[in-house]
């Protein structure tokens, strides 16, 4: 897994806690010269020279930080620390110097902020320096001892700091997804994106090639399978043939599985951890070599999924062979903490799904009883006025036109109630049919122009995610028709790097003023996003971002 992580508060405040300890060790080297006081040798007269360096960079780095500590996130300064570090110790002593100590800071520096290999890059180095700096004051055989014992444990204390340093940094990348997860599993979005959500988040976790989940009902009906890979997607329902489902789901389903491939992917080595009994045993070669063969990865990790009255396994794949044992242990964790969250939020959209139903037939009912029989009974007056009159009334022709209007409304009725019942707009996107509609009542009342830009394909909504979103266009549509006097409007709505961006414009005009939308605000934070309002000279644009 890649140690670079994105420049967070946390490693803000890491950074300028490390400037300020950088600062005390200035503190420290000024007192070193109390305790350890320079000799009369020539390197030993150069001493104030490197302190004065030491003290010169040290506050720098504390000024810029203080100035913010951005500008100091990302940047290995510890690099720097280890040659002041050297001039130092080859000014005060060279292995007997008490500013050995010091090299311990660079290494923990780089440890914990950016993990093993940096930290151990930086064991090697600051030995290197060490023992450089060393070799020069060797004179008897005492001072070859303290430099070599300095030196291992230099080297053996640093490669413990760097392993605890990649400890830290790996709880944190795991809290991270943890946090991801958590915010994925929202029931406006619906089960399956919440499931594509969560593939993607494990992906980008582990910096895998693709994520896949392949599930079979307990039936034994048709498999279907996601898959989450550098923005491809397949959707439930995709099929998958019989053989390749039978290779990817195995007869394994209480075992982790964790294999690597070998000698250019021609070996594989692999092993089983039984979460029954908690312990690893080999695995069948040629199940490794097939299972990646299937994947294109030179390693993989698989854990047992069950979502619902399905079950079968996911299935994480790097193309190097990198992913071990403990990375296929926190993949059952992720996905024991998940799946049942994405249990309840399809629990939710089926009682959702279902109220809906029930709701559209009461309103279908409704309306055939309070709108579409009273016009029938309009439409039999109608009629038995005409029968009633003498042919040669001059009313005749209207009495005839209302008795066709009176069909006309009724058969509109009827459609209108069919469609609710049936749902009939189902196969539509569930948003774009929404705000046209929306858009077609503003342009007849108010007659406000207002243009939709919608790509239907690439921007993902369920119904309960689109009713929220349609809330919130027909609020800032609203906004434009009753603050504003703009007679043009665009609306736009795209997906763009896991955001649904939601964008509504309208014409400027001088004696518009700045205004907060409360309620926009309000239901996007509740969808975990944000929005905020641009002001031009052009118009004023109401933006709103919503991680899908």
């Amino acid at each position: 897994m890649a140690n670079n992580l994105d420049p967070t508060l946390d490693e803000r405040s890491e950074t300028s806690a490390l400037a300020r300890m950088r600062l005390a060790l200035v503190l420290v080297a000024l007192l070193g010269l109390f305790i350890d006081v320079p000799g009369q040798s020539r390197l030993e007269q150069c001493m104030p020279l490197a302190m004065g360096a030491y003290i010169t960079v040290s506050i720098g780095l504390f000024l810029l930080c203080e100035r913010g500590p951005h500008m100091l996130t990302g940047l290995r300064w510890h690099w720097l620390d280890l040659p002041l570090y050297a001039g130092l110790v080859a000014c005060s002593g060279g292995a007997h110097s008490v500013y050995y100590l010091f090299f311990y800071f660079a290494i923990l520096s780089a440890s914990f902020h950016w993990g093993w290999r940096e930290g151990v890059r930086v064991t090697l180095g600051a030995v290197l320096f060490f023992v450089g700096v060393g070799l020069a004051f060797v004179q008897r055989a005492h001072d070859a001892s303290a430099l070599l014992g300095r030196a291992g444990l230099l080297l053996v204390l640093g490669l413990m700091i760097a392993y605890w340093g990649e400890s830290k940094l790996e709880l944190r990348r795991r809290l991270a997804l943890q946090r991801r997860v958590s915010n994925i599993a929202n029931p406006r979005f619906g089960a399956g994106q919440t499931v594509q959500g969560l593939l993607e988040a494990i992906r980008d976790y582990y910096g895998a090639s693709l994520c896949l989940l392949v599930l079979r009902n307990e039936d034994g009906g048709a498999v279907s399978v996601r898959l989450a890979q550098q923005g491809i997607a397949i959707r439930d329902g995709s099929a998958v043939e019989p053989t390749l489902a039978d290779s990817l789901l195995l007869d394994l389903p209480a075992h982790l599985l964790a294999f690597k491939s070998q000698r250019h992917r021609e070996h594989w080595r692999g092993a089983a951890h039984d979460l029954e009994q908690g312990q690893w045993h080999a695995l069948d070669r040629e199940t490794g070599a097939v299972i990646g063969a299937l994947l294109g990865a030179g390693s993989f990790v698989s854990a047992p999924a069950r979502l619902g009255r399905a079950a079968g396994r996911i299935y994480v794949a790097a193309r190097t062979p990198r992913l071990g044992r403990n990375d296929a242990l926190f993949l059952q964790q992720v996905t024991a903490h998940a799946l049942p969250l994405i249990e309840n939020i399809e629990v939710l959209d089926h009682l959702a799904t279902d109220a809906a139903s029930a709701e559209r037939q009461k309103i279908a009912m409704d309306l055939h009883d309070s709108a579409v029989q009273p016009y029938i009974g309009l439409r039999f007056g109608l009629s038995a006025l005409r029968c009633k009159a003498d042919p040669a009334n001059p009313l005749n022709e209207d009495l005839d036109r209302l008795i066709a209007m009176s069909n006309e409304v009724i058969g509109d009725l009827r459609s209108f109630a069919q469609g609710v019942r049936s749902c009939a707009h189902e196969a539509q996107h569930p948003l774009a049919a929404a705000l046209r509609q929306q858009v077609r009542l503003i342009r007849e009342f108010h007659g406000v122009d207002i243009e939709v830009e919608l790509e239907e394909k690439d921007v993902p909504c369920s119904d309960r995610l689109a009713a929220e979103v349609l809330q919130i266009v027909r609020e800032a549509l609203s906004n434009i028709v009753r603050h504003t006097v703009a007679r043009h409007a665009l609306v736009q709505v795209r997906c763009d790097h896991g955001l649904l961006r939601i964008q509504v414009d309208n014409e400027g005009a001088a004696n518009e003023c700045d205004f907060t939308p409360k309620s926009i605000t309000a239901r996007a934070a509740a969808l975990g996003g944000r929005a905020y309002v641009q002001r031009a000279q052009a118009g004023t644009a109401v933006h709103v971002e919503i991680p899908v």
